[in-house]
């Protein structure tokens, strides 16, 4: 078994790295495009979800913007729906990238370890005894593993959080 260094669980998984910068981008724009519906939410004077509730309200709003600017058709509702779509849709993303900060913390320790199962049973464990996962019961199965360990407090939680298994 031999160590191969120290990480961070972002330069030992990079899609998750990667996959954070991509989704807050994403979250950057669509939290712009909230905002800007939070705005025109307010310059129409709609507080929802009193204003879907009130269709005489409604009524009376699309009739005097049809006077002041003929032709235009001012969706109210439809700008009710865009901002509690645009919510649904932030939440889950802002949750990854809550999550997602715990990518820099370093402190993981990466052993690999070559061989065969039965080769690596007296560093491993019992575990393998049989052989490994899927190779049918062949201890004589080669394979290649990753060892990561990490022994202090924010990098063991990092680790857990990112992979959870068993």
């Amino acid at each position: 078994m031999a160590l191969i260094g120290t990480f961070s669980i972002g330069a030992i998984i990079p899609v998750l790295l990667e996959g954070q910068l991509a989704v807050g981008a994403t979250a950057t724009q669509l939290q712009a495009r909230l905002e800007g519906l939070y705005a025109l939410q307010v310059r129409l004077g709609i507080q929802p979800p009193s204003i879907s509730a009130d269709a005489a309200a409604v009524a009376e709003l699309a009739a005097a913007f049809e006077v002041a600017l003929p032709g235009v058709d001012i969706q109210t509702n439809a700008v009710a729906a865009a901002i509690l779509q645009l919510e649904a849709t932030l939440g889950p993303i802002n949750a990854f990238l809550a999550i997602a900060g715990i990518l820099g913390v370093a402190g993981v320790h990466v052993y690999r370890v070559d061989g065969t199962a039965a080769q690596m049973r007296a560093e491993l464990s019992g575990d393998l005894a049989p052989g490994f996962p899927g190779a049918d019961g062949v201890p004589n199965a080669t394979g290649t593993g990753f060892l990561l360990v990490a022994n202090s407090g924010a990098a063991r939680e990092a680790l857990t959080a990112i992979i959870t298994v068993g």
